[in-house]
């Protein structure tokens, strides 16, 4: 887990901003309700004003419609002496495609103090502190299902006036916790002062199930719940930020959680009640019973031989490239081939594109001698995931860029997935990507043509011209086919011609969150990713290839479970294969931090034990390939809320080194790190490599010089400024990560030509 220090505050642990009361100090929290407790006198003032913030300026920067908490900020603000400026976000440049960071550097101009964001998206408050100047402060009145920390602290400071000590209390919140913001800052501020025993009361649909983590007993029962409570602060439905399929019937829940003076004796004599939330309308006046109803802000319980161009069809295609090859000799190189167990030091002759021989003083005139003396001789890496980013998508990588990066980190060949603009469901596309890469000679790429037209899911593509074109399989990229017919017919002729379907497991209605379900994305309030989005969609296709005989590739497994199955499908001899990426290998949920949109990625990260399980599954050859999910996103795509950034980061750079990394960290040899993103690879390629097959991930004479050479002592920081791919965004960045890694390449060797060479 990666150590972060709290950007609300500052290194001498003072506040500078108030996002969450997450990580805040309990001396803080009761230095903020003291100091509260000292302006309640101005409310009895002729004039009802101090000079606190007299010639400050402050923004109310409302992206989420809240009459009642805007007009709150704006009274203390104005009660405070500062000039309040509210934005009207609807009739404001925001709304004419101005990003969140261009309104903030615009606001900034007009000599702001302090920002007041109540935001749709978890986390934009922290986007917004990240980017504004040292003497200005943010304050988040609401962000997503995240938090709402004022809304949070007044819950505090209503229950320390009715019961004074935190300590002795038992707290329940009943009603919609899953959605609620309010819960979440509730939850921490009474966990940071002290309550003993917190608990969580609603249906499962609307409570989390990772509340433990939190110190926060679940009970499902409304008696249970409130039973010897001394608080209960009740949620109504947060029915703005529910999906229409988690919808609960009011009537039905407003039966079995709403707040009658029934249940209401349950609780202690002097249990204060603090609402709204899920009562009878017409009881709310008459709850009965002698408890004292503590009034507070009714609105704040917001509580992802077929056309291979290597080897001899690269010379029938460019008759002018043979030519230009020069004859190499690498000298004095560790040669380590996993494929074919050789560990040695030797020299390897290159002419014509291929290795001609193998061994010490080898009888060879060459034009250059690249001194391979300390360095690892291994096979060209061989990459199953990497978006181009072309057609289409030129903003955020061109061919040009993210071959250079492939080349820099020693990959010799990439299978790119089909979800391009358009998308690669045209033979004609297909065969303009190979010919633009083949004029580069950085890389060998071999793209995934689209299972279905436009990747909808609907009607099936013309496979066999596809191929033909050049496609060595068929894929959805990370559009689910929520249509099991379509995608059994799609097996069923797939099987029918040996093609293989490359396919990531990912449910269409259970994986639409953008981080894992888990204790992280309940607590920042991010829509969770199940693992069972990811083991349903396995258990129908193996299903699936179990009647259809389909060869099937699974794309980024993420999960325990997931690994768990796909043992099981070997076992019984299911035509599978898998592959985890780099993400995936090295990263879990915690890693996201405060909301880093870097860590936005497709599968999400998950929990430590699923990285334990996805490390142990490569290890021992369960998932076959490491890759390096290569997917560049542009800056402003990436500087969003976490929720609405793009997903994605650049790794074609770094997969030889985190491969090794991995291998460190688990004891394994070099050849088994190397085995993962060469011969194993290729393997899974297999026949739509055509003349390459034989010979591609191997060291071997007269097979393609597809060559990797590293420092395997080096050690080097991610400096995003410095990698080749146009996309700079990658969750191993040296500042965020303080990560060092092993293994620096030196050259790359493609068809026998120097793609790349460190300075």
């Amino acid at each position: 887990m990666l150590m972060r220090r709290n950007p609300q505050l500052n290194a001498h642990g003072e506040l500078i901003h108030l996002l969450s009361i997450e990580g805040l100090p309990r001396a803080v929290l009761t230095q903020i309700l003291d100091t509260a407790g000292t302006f309640l006198s101005v409310n009895d003032r002729d004039v009802k004003k101090v000079p606190l913030l007299r010639g400050k300026s402050v923004f109310n920067l409302f992206f989420e419609n809240s009459t009642r908490t805007r007009t709150t900020f704006e009274i203390a603000a104005k009660r405070l002496s500062a000039d309040v400026i509210n934005l009207d976000i609807a009739r404001s440049s925001t709304a004419k495609g101005e990003s969140l960071l261009d309104t903030i550097a615009n606001l900034s101009a007009m000599h702001a103090d302090m920002f007041i964001v109540r935001h749709a998206e978890s986390g934009a408050p922290y986007l917004i502190a990240q980017h504004v100047a040292p003497h200005v402060h943010v304050i988040n009145a609401g962000d997503g299902r995240h938090a709402h920390p004022t809304q949070g602290l007044l819950d505090m400071y209503t229950i320390r006036h009715y019961k004074r000590d935190f300590t002795q209390l038992t707290v329940a919140i009943v009603g919609d916790i899953v959605h609620s913001r309010v819960a979440r800052s509730d939850i921490h501020a009474l966990t940071t002062l002290g309550v003993p025993e917190i608990r969580a009361v609603g249906p499962k649909t609307l409570v989390p199930g990772d509340l433990a983590g939190m110190g926060v007993r679940v009970c499902h029962d409304m008696a249970e719940g409130i039973r010897g409570a001394d608080v209960i602060i009740m949620l109504r439905l947060q029915n703005e930020r529910m999906s229409g399929a988690m919808l609960p019937s009011a009537g039905e829940f407003f039966k079995s959680y709403g707040l009658t003076p029934e249940k209401l004796a349950l609780a202690k004599p002097d249990a204060i009640v603090m609402h709204p939330g899920p009562h009878q309308p017409r009881r709310r006046d008459r709850l009965g019973g002698g408890r004292r109803r503590a009034q507070r802000d009714p609105a704040a319980g917001h509580l992802r031989h077929r056309g291979a161009h290597g080897g001899d069809e690269h010379d029938r295609r460019q008759p002018g490239l043979k030519a230009q090859r020069m004859k190499i000799l690498i000298h004095g190189g560790r040669i380590v081939c996993p494929a074919t167990g050789r560990d040695e030091v030797a020299d390897i002759a290159v002419a014509s594109g291929r290795i001609v021989a193998i061994g010490k003083g080898v009888d060879f005139t060459p034009d250059r001698v690249l001194n391979a003396t300390g360095l690892v001789v291994a096979p060209g890496l061989v990459d199953l995931a990497a978006r181009l980013r072309e057609p289409g998508q030129e903003h955020e990588g061109m061919l040009e860029s993210e071959l250079a990066a492939a080349a820099a980190g020693g990959v010799t060949s990439l299978v790119c997935p089909p979800d391009t603009d358009p998308v690669l469901d045209e033979p004609g596309l297909v065969e303009m990507l190979k010919f633009r890469a083949r004029k580069l000679s950085r890389c060998r790429v071999f793209p995934l043509g689209a299972l279905t037209r436009r990747l909808e899911g609907a009607a099936l593509t013309e496979m066999a011209q596809l191929t033909e074109a050049g496609c060595v399989g068929f894929s959805q990229a990370d559009a689910a086919i929520t249509d099991t017919l379509v995608l059994q017919r799609a097996l069923q002729y797939a099987a029918t011609f040996g093609y293989t379907v490359w396919l990531r497991p990912n449910d269409g209605w259970l994986g639409q969150g953008v981080a894992a379900q888990g204790a992280v994305a309940t607590r920042l309030g991010l829509s969770g990713v199940p693992v069972v989005a990811e083991t349903v969609a396995l258990a129908t296709l193996f299903e699936l290839v179990r009647v259809t005989g389909a060869r099937v590739h699974l794309c980024r497994l993420s999960s325990a479970a997931g690994v768990a199955m796909l043992r099981t499908a070997k076992a019984v001899g299911l035509p599978v294969t898998a592959d985890v990426s780099i993400n995936s290998l090295h990263l879990t949920d915690v890693d996201i931090g405060y909301f880093n949109p870097d860590m936005r990625l497709v599968p999400p990260l998950r929990q430590g034990a699923d990285r334990d399980a996805l490390r142990a599954a490569l290890a021992d050859g369960s998932i076959d390939a490491l890759v390096s999910d290569h997917d560049p996103v542009a800056d402003d795509a990436k500087q969003l809320p976490f929720g609405e950034a793009e997903p994605g980061a650049t790794g074609l750079e770094l997969l030889l080194s985190l491969s090794l990394r991995w291998a460190q960290d688990s004891g394994l040899p070099l050849a088994t790190a190397l085995a993962r993103i060469t011969h194993d690879p290729v393997r899974v390629l297999g026949d739509a490599l055509g003349s390459l097959a034989s010979s591609a991930g191997r060291v071997v004479e007269g097979g393609v010089a597809d060559l990797c050479l590293f420092d395997p002592a080096a050690e080097w920081a991610v400096a995003p400024e410095r990698l080749a791919s146009q996309g700079k965004h990658t969750p191993f960045a040296f500042a965020s990560t303080g990560m060092a890694l092993p293994g620096r390449v030196r050259a790359t060797l493609v068809a026998g030509t120097v793609a790349y060479e460190a300075a």
